[in-house]
């Protein structure tokens, strides 16, 4: 009890957000993905859970509500350390979004271990966004629409050697400031926030960022 009443870690969501003085836009139960075949937990998914898809939807609402008062459309999605869900909660907010008649874009950042791809089982792809940050392909080459989910994806499926110094160059900013223009909402997944310096200088270029 002495234990649990003194130790520094918040039991709600309330608590977490005093603590930490952030917005919580959801909360979202662990579970286990019951289907083998499926490459991950998707909202469009009904076997995944009515609490689940709901989840979601409410998170969507909270986004379309702040985007409505402050105009953000540009999101960085990342979590302190690795498989904590930061690709599966940006996947599904940009899939909830869609679903609700968004025109969403969905960039993997996370150039170290790229996993969008595989979450939603695209093919491989010739053109990533290291391509389009390097100059060798340009967004219409490289953004891919996924009738199946009515999201677009501007996937990168191989892991490159200097991620940090692509993401912060000049053509990353522009990349970003494009995209803007030609989308209701942009979903950025990047790498953990706590382990490399990937998503600090993504950061710069977006409106806001979702911690999972």
């Amino acid at each position: 009890f002495i234990l649990f009443r003194f130790k520094d870690t918040a039991k709600s969501a309330n608590e977490l957000s005093d603590k930490l003085d952030v917005h919580i836009l959801g909360s979202v139960q662990q579970i286990t993905n019951k289907n083998k075949t499926a490459k991950g937990l998707l909202v469009t998914d009904r076997k995944n859970g009515f609490s689940f898809i709901e989840t979601y939807k409410s998170i969507r609402t909270k986004i379309e509500n702040n985007s409505a008062r402050t105009g953000n459309k540009v999101f960085i999605v990342t979590s302190a350390c690795e498989n904590e869900g930061k690709t599966t909660t940006c996947v599904n907010i940009a899939l909830s979004l869609a679903q609700n008649g968004k025109n969403v874009l969905i960039i993997d950042a996370d150039l170290r271990k790229p996993s969008v791809s595989k979450l939603l089982s695209l093919p491989d792809t010739e053109y990533g966004l290291s391509d389009v940050i390097i100059g060798r392909a340009t967004l219409d080459n490289a953004i891919k629409r996924v009738t199946s989910f009515d999201v677009c994806v501007l996937p990168d499926q191989n892991s490159v050697a200097n991620p940090s110094e692509l993401l912060s160059t000049d053509k990353m900013e522009a990349t970003i400031e494009e995209v803007r223009k030609e989308f209701d909402y942009v979903l950025i997944d990047t790498a953990p926030a706590s382990l490399v310096t990937d998503t600090s200088v993504i950061a710069g270029f977006v409106d806001a960022a979702i911690v999972v």
